[in-house]
């Protein structure tokens, strides 16, 4: 469905970006990803951007875009290993 088409496209892009970034870093680096949007709402725990993101073992991820009332639906911790961080 056309309201699928431009999560899916970013899931695509999320995922070939983190394989890039892995082969740079060559397991001597940690992997830090950057999002806009939340990839882990605080009532959701399982979405396929963190499925992308736990697939390859990203150590940090610092994303945005909530504001006001809204900061508080953020996931602001740590979860399969991930440190989730919102800098809004």
């Amino acid at each position: 469905p056309e309201d699928e088409r431009i999560p899916n496209r970013e899931l695509l892009r999320l995922d070939m970006a983190i394989s890039a970034a892995e082969k740079l870093a060559q397991g001597q680096k940690p992997i830090v990803v950057m999002l806009h949007y939340t990839p882990l709402p605080l009532t959701v725990l399982d979405t396929p951007f963190s499925q992308v993101l736990a697939r390859y073992r990203v150590h940090t991820v610092v994303y945005g875009h909530l504001h006001g009332a809204g900061i508080r639906a953020g996931f602001n911790r740590e979860h399969e290993g991930i440190h989730y961080r919102l800098t809004s």
